[in-house]
């Protein structure tokens, strides 16, 4: 409890507004080409920032990053949007997503992660160093990078009309 109390007074807003953000994902929302990439540049910023904080340029802090954003990737592609639930309005350039609460359970999870670092520095700094929390960690904040990524990706990539089927001629504009 006394960790809780403890906390910089900053914690808590910042938790209530990932919270509140996490909740209006899970309704279904129209997003432009931008915003797509807003919450995962965000993200994996404060993912980075977290390895780099902690860790600095330690090759197997990286390293897990790096296996914990591929996982991501790969479990965003399982769970997140696929790419028939996205549909893409050629006529506004947005897309329609529908709602999840995959990016919620991102946030929190990032948050979560971020704070046991910050707990563990300040009470347990012994540890911070050690192989199996600096795997942890950067499995952690990777993995949320990744699945962030993921879900751009999946909006993306989602199957927009080709110009044969609204009467053009099929050939594609970049």
């Amino acid at each position: 409890m006394s960790v809780l109390l403890k906390a910089p007074i900053w914690v808590w807003p910042l938790l209530a507004v990932l919270i509140l953000l996490g909740v209006r994902s899970a309704r279904p929302r129209t997003l432009s080409r931008a915003a797509v990439f807003v919450w995962p540049v965000i993200m994996i910023t404060l993912s980075v920032n977290g390895v780099v904080s902690t860790y600095g340029a330690n090759a197997a802090a990286w390293e897990s990053w790096l296996c914990g954003f591929v996982a991501g990737i790969a479990i965003g592609g399982i769970f997140g949007p696929g790419a028939g639930a996205v549909r893409y309005n050629a006529q506004t350039r947005r897309f329609d997503v529908p709602g999840s609460w995959m990016p919620l359970v991102l946030m929190l999870m990032l948050f979560c992660t971020r704070f046991a670092i910050g707990v563990a520095n300040a009470r347990f700094p012994q540890i911070v160093g050690t192989p199996g929390f600096l795997a942890t960690v950067g499995l952690a904040l990777g993995t949320c990078s990744g699945a962030f990524a993921a879900r751009s990706i999946a909006v993306m990539t989602a199957k927009r009309p080709s110009r044969r089927a609204n009467g053009g001629t099929g050939a594609s504009r970049t």
